[in-house]
This record gives structure tokens, C-alpha cells and sequence, in this order.
């Protein structure tokens, strides 16, 4: 076989590998193409739960509604236009005032379960830590360990047996009431000290290192509290359960649409098929010989 023949032989093998590859590389894009399909369909019913759960928390909160109209409308725009689901995920970050209301909800719905006190106490002890110029983390944090050792004391044990003594209050009875009555019970005892040291000091045997700051939300004992839970009543700042429910409904169909589009996870998925295409495919020597 003369230098001729040989390189003839040599370059149609080179094609037939290459054709080999090609066709190889072109199913797996097919394949590729397909998945992508399956992740919008996905997006497509994410993003109807989404939508669903918030128009049915309209109905219930008008000052919720304001926010989740927002948002609602938001979508039904980037769906009648057949934007595509990434961007549909673009316009909720967007949409802050509309997020913000999702996360206080589903936030509220889910201490609640944790703390044994309703969602429109919660929601409304939100607007009462505002006022106090206490944060709500705070608030909770104390008034589930007054819970805790509430319960403590009505067996006789823990920090709060001579506490609540010293405050005339029986811990038995005291723990047969929800938390939100509790604490108004403990801030009309409060408020009737006349030493500042006192109020500390019990505080802190009550609610732990959160008492401190909880002494100003007492200031003014039970009245003083529902004054303000009654003004955020008024505002529409209360949550009912059923709507606290619903919004973290939204929220866990929101996060699920945002996982379903996750730029960085697509990205890498491409560029791993990209990658088994000039590495995989091709064999080395041929990928630089081919553009001679």
C-alpha cells in the first residue's frame, strides 16, 4: 500500500468516526431537548399551584390580597404572553412586596404549629412587636420559652415556679390558657412592679435572655397589648389559619418552580452534555486534524 492509499484509508476512517460521533451527539441533544420539554411542563403546574394558592388567599385578607394581587396578576401576564418559566421565576424576585407577604405567612403558619398560638394572634403580635421596637424573632423566641416553663412550673420544677409566685399567679391555672393569654396574664403582673430591677429580673426568669427586651412590650400590661393587636386587626394585618395555610402553599409551589428552573443546575447540565461531545465523541487526534 503506497503513502497515497494510506492516507485515503486513514481520512475515511477519521469521516466514519466522525459521522459515528455526530450521530451519537445528536441523540443525546435529542434527548437533552426532551428533558428541557419535561421541566417546563413541570414549571407549567408548579406555577398553576402557585397562582391558585394566592388567588385564593385574596379572598381572605384584603391587605394580603394587595400584595398577592401583585403577584397573581404578574404571573397571568407572563402566562397569557407564554413567557417562559425562567422568566416567570425573574418577575416574582421582583415582585418584593408580594414575596415579603408569602414569607410572613407561610413564616407565621409555620410557628404557629410550633408554639400552640393561633395565626392571628401571631400575625397580630408581629404588628405589637413593630410597635414595642422589638423584633418578632424576639417576641416568639420568649414567648416559647415562657410556654415551656409555664408548663415547668405547673408541675412545681424549673425557673418560673418562684417567679410566677413572687407575681401572685398560679402556674396551674396559667397553663391551662393558650401562650397569647399567658403572656397578657404575666404583662398585667408586670406592669404593676414599680421597680424597673424587678421586671428585669423576673423577665429574664420567665422568657430567658429574650425577657430584657420584652420588658417594654409589657409596659403597659394586657391593655396596652391589645390596643395594638386590635390596631393591627383594623390595618387587615390579621391571618387567619386557612389563609396562612394557603400561602405556605404558595410558597412551597413557588420554591419548587424556582428548584425546576435553577440556572446554575441547567447550565452545568448542558455544558456536561457539551463536554462528552468534544472530549467523548471525538477521539483527540481527529478533533485537530479535522479543520486541516
Amino acid at each position: 500500500m503506497n503513502n497515497l492509499e494510506l492516507k485515503f484509508k486513514i481520512k475515511t476512517e477519521g469521516h466514519k468516526e466522525l459521522s459515528q460521533s455526530l450521530k451519537k451527539s445528536k441523540t443525546q441533544l435529542i434527548a437533552l431537548e426532551k428533558e428541557t420539554v419535561n421541566v417546563g411542563n413541570k414549571s407549567k403546574t408548579a406555577y398553576k399551584k402557585a397562582s391558585d394558592g394566592l388567588k385564593k388567599a385574596q379572598k381572605e385578607s384584603s391587605k394580603f390580597s394587595d400584595s398577592t394581587k401583585q403577584l397573581t396578576g404578574q404571573f397571568n401576564k407572563l402566562a397569557a404572553a407564554g413567557v417562559a418559566g425562567i422568566a416567570v421565576v425573574a418577575a416574582i424576585k421582583l415582585n418584593k412586596m408580594a414575596i415579603e407577604a408569602v414569607n410572613a405567612g407561610d413564616a407565621i403558619q409555620k410557628l404557629s404549629i410550633r408554639l400552640g398560638i393561633s395565626t392571628e394572634a401571631l400575625s397580630q403580635y408581629r404588628h405589637v412587636a413593630t410597635l414595642s421596637g422589638v423584633s418578632f424573632e424576639t417576641l416568639s423566641m420568649g414567648m416559647q420559652r415562657m410556654t415551656r416553663r409555664v408548663s415547668e412550673a405547673a408541675q412545681g420544677t424549673g425557673e418560673a415556679v418562684k417567679a410566677l409566685a413572687e407575681l401572685n399567679i398560679s402556674a396551674v391555672e396559667l397553663n391551662k390558657l393558650a401562650p397569647e393569654d399567658q403572656f397578657e396574664i404575666i404583662a398585667d403582673k408586670m406592669a404593676e412592679l414599680g421597680s424597673k430591677s424587678d421586671k428585669v429580673r423576673l423577665s429574664m426568669k420567665l422568657f430567658d435572655t429574650e425577657g430584657v427586651a420584652l420588658v417594654q412590650t409589657m409596659e403597659k400590661g394586657a391593655a396596652g397589648i391589645r390596643e395594638m393587636r386590635d390596631e393591627a386587626d383594623r390595618l387587615g394585618l390579621t391571618l387567619s389559619k386557612e389563609t396562612a395555610d394557603k400561602m405556605a402553599k404558595a410558597k412551597d409551589e413557588i420554591a419548587r418552580m424556582e428548584a425546576a428552573f435553577d440556572g446554575k443546575r441547567l447550565l452545568k447540565h448542558v455544558l456536561a452534555l457539551l463536554g462528552r461531545f468534544v472530549v467523548l465523541n471525538i477521539p483527540r487526534q481527529q478533533s485537530l486534524n479535522i479543520f486541516h
